[in-house]
């Protein structure tokens, strides 16, 4: 029982991911079952597919905006680990998960396409929120990779 204790704690980061869990059956074999709850959200709507998006861009943006802001203020206070750094970091376990259940029902290569939009986003919420400045190279240089990456997941269809 006590090395089921110890493999749960190690791996829980990644079952969360992937949608598992661990158990003990009653005749103390572990076994390793689909979580219901998670699993029970089948992507086959379009709803559920637009609101895995409108999550992944969410969480993705500002987990870029805390990331930056607790780099900054990490190093004006010599912190090298912050609740901002921690912050972006769990968005981005939230993005990884929306991205592995986006990629479940949708092919790579419109996926690919599509999440380019983060390169848009980003630009904009760091300019918004955090004042920086967005000149005309950066709005060249974001709607052609943004156009690379679609010509290039389409290329491929």
């Amino acid at each position: 029982m006590e090395s089921l204790l110890e493999f749960q704690a190690i791996h829980s980061v990644a079952a969360a991911m992937y949608n598992i869990m661990i158990g003990e059956n009653n005749s103390g074999i572990t076994v390793v079952k689909q979580n219901r709850l998670l699993y029970s959200m089948r992507c086959n709507n379009q709803s559920t597919v637009i609101l895995l998006w409108v999550i992944l861009v969410a969480s993705d943006t500002v987990s870029q905006l805390l990331l930056k802001k607790g780099a900054v203020s990490g190093r004006a206070s010599g912190d090298v680990l912050n609740y901002l750094i921690l912050g972006g970091y769990s968005l981005y376990i939230i993005s990884f998960i929306a991205w592995m259940l986006i990629l479940k029902t949708t092919r790579l290569f419109i996926a690919l396409s599509t999440s380019s939009i983060l390169y848009i986003t980003v630009a904009y919420a760091s300019n918004y929120y955090m004042g920086e400045l967005i000149t005309p190279n950066i709005i060249i240089g974001t709607v052609l990779v943004s156009v690379g990456v679609l010509l290039l997941g389409f290329k491929k269809a």
